[in-house]
């Protein structure tokens, strides 16, 4: 898990870009997580605030599982 800032300098230094996805289900997440481990995309995950009005606890802690477990920048 790393913040944008962190992923943005890397990208601008090496030339790529990193998409940000607003993953606001848990079946958009994992189908975005495993594209781009399968790719090795680095990857922003966005979440809109007011989505975190009817989004869940535990929707944020799957995103900060999946973040921190994946092999890629996130």
């Amino acid at each position: 898990l790393v913040s944008g800032k962190e992923i943005l300098r890397v990208a601008k230094e090496k030339g790529f870009a990193v998409p940000a996805f607003n993953a606001g289900s848990g079946q958009l997440l994992n189908a975005v997580m495993e594209a781009c481990e399968e790719t090795q995309s680095p990857v922003m995950i966005a979440i809109h605030p007011d989505e975190l009005s009817f989004l869940t606890d535990s929707f944020v802690s799957q995103v900060e599982y999946l973040a921190n477990h994946s092999s890629l920048p996130v």
